[in-house]
């Protein structure tokens, strides 16, 4: 597959999930609505309706050096809604199993939070090159101004760094490693669900990469986290009793400000 899927979770906010089709239109883009007492679907379509048009769009050319001069594809929307919360990890869980039955030939997906801005196709693209071009890397992301993790924030490098941690805000994974790692402990099914997958990759020898050369925009997290309802019980501190006991104190640094 020359492309990579774009998916992202959505807990009844269907103006962020807008904002997600409009950034990101001529990607196979795929979302949960996860646990909405409405459907998301229905209240898309009284905000607009252009998105009704997603799927019957011209065929969208990708870069021809890619695809080659005359190869074209035709961009998806998807949207798939389980009835009951499975709050972060488990709604992850869930749309990454889903993609790789709807797309066994997937090899990288870019799962974001739907409260992120400046995406784009070409940063999708961007970050599918990289990971293509670099097999022990398992994970990338842009920098992300808003997080309070440095490894993730701008460094201002321009540049792809290899680092210990990337937090859930909008990693792009190599669906080879997801499966190796069989994506997220459902123990941590909201915080600590970033910080447990990196220790078990670089346990595993992957990699994880930022590129410095692209930025998104995040709002405070630890409000967006509670007041969606994506991070559920663990909102407590818990999840960090978890962290400790399954991989040593080291990794409490990467749960606050990061290295």
């Amino acid at each position: 597959m020359n492309w990579p899927v774009v998916a992202f979770l959505n807990f009844q906010r269907p103006d962020l999930a807008l904002s997600m089709i409009e950034q990101l239109k001529g990607t196979h883009l795929v979302a949960l609505d996860n646990g909405g007492q409405q459907p998301l679907q229905g209240q898309l379509w009284t905000l607009t309706d252009q998105i009704h048009d997603y799927t019957t769009l011209p065929p969208y050319t990708v870069w021809p050096n890619w695809l080659g001069p005359h190869q074209e594809h035709r961009p998806v929307w998807r949207l798939y809604r389980v009835p009951k919360n499975l709050y972060y990890g488990g709604g992850s869980n869930w749309l990454m199993a889903r993609i790789a039955a709807d797309w066994p030939d997937a090899e990288f997906v870019w799962l974001c939070n739907d409260d992120i801005t400046g995406t784009s196709p070409a940063m999708a693209y961007a970050l599918y090159e990289y990971l293509k071009a670099n097999p022990r890397v398992g994970m990338i992301s842009p920098a992300i101004r808003g997080t309070t993790h440095r490894s993730t924030q701008p460094h201002g490098t321009g540049a792809p760094r290899q680092v210990p941690f990337i937090d859930v805000t909008c990693p792009m994974f190599r669906v080879a490693m997801w499966k190796e790692l069989n994506g997220y402990d459902p123990d941590f099914i909201g915080f600590g669900t970033d910080v447990d997958l990196c220790a078990r990759a670089i346990k595993a020898g992957w990699q994880l990469v930022v590129h410095d050369g692209l930025v998104v925009d995040h709002p405070d997290p630890g409000t967006t986290c509670i007041t969606q309802g994506t991070m559920g019980l663990h909102a407590d501190g818990r999840w960090v009793d978890l962290i400790y006991a399954k991989h040593g104190k080291p990794w409490h640094v990467l749960t606050t400000v990061g290295p």
